[in-house]
């Protein structure tokens, strides 16, 4: 039995504390601006899986290949925003892009 799976997942931006970034240098670490919380929304979320797969059953076990393709169009989804106290900058560490994953499950 040949299977293809497809998922999509759209939301909303998350809302997040803003780091003062004047404050936070005089700090030497990161410095939320409380006044301003959740104001502020990251860019939308957006990511499309794939899975391909292939099951064959026989008298006493199962087998099962399949391949996850995991944000297929390798949308850089923002996860937080820090401070770099060595270069004085915010930064944005973005979710997993691309990631393929190979299966092979048996089953008794």
């Amino acid at each position: 039995m040949l299977s293809i799976d497809l998922r999509t997942n759209a939301a909303g931006g998350k809302r997040y504390i803003p780091i003062d970034l004047t404050a936070s240098s005089l700090a030497g670490e990161a410095v939320y601006d409380n006044s301003r919380a959740y104001e502020l929304r990251y860019k939308g979320y957006f990511r499309i899986d794939l899975r391909i797969g292939y099951t064959r059953n026989g008298k006493h076990i199962t087998q099962t290949w399949a391949v996850d393709l995991l944000n297929v169009t390798n949308n850089k989804n923002v996860f937080t925003q820090d401070y770099n106290a060595e270069r004085n900058v915010i930064q944005t560490n973005y979710q997993t892009g691309f990631l393929l994953i190979p299966q092979y499950r048996i089953t008794f």
